[in-house]
């Protein structure tokens, strides 16, 4: 982790092979879609390795980076189906 932080190219690219398929296989699982398995990868990816310097091994960097892909799933799934407005409110 620190050499990936430090700049070693080597270092982050197996970082980053180890995190892609942490994020990819749990949210395929977790989706059994592959188009969105796709989008909450690259999203969690994304926020995780902008993040990567905030990361103080209190966890796993497993468990760190799915936590990235969970909030990930989250909000996609609350982008594709806003909230509805109990029957009698209307919408402000």
């Amino acid at each position: 982790m620190s050499r990936a932080l430090e700049g070693d190219r080597g270092a982050f690219r197996a970082l980053y092979d180890v995190a892609f398929q942490v994020a990819w296989v749990w949210s395929l699982r977790s989706t059994g879609d592959v188009r969105l398995a796709r989008e909450v990868t690259e999203k969690a990816l994304r926020r995780a390795f902008a993040s990567l310097a905030g990361f103080d091994g209190a966890a796993s960097f497993g468990v760190w980076l799915l936590g990235f892909a969970e909030t990930a799933l989250r909000e996609l799934k609350e982008d594709a189906c806003p909230p509805v407005a109990p029957a009698g409110e209307e919408e402000a």
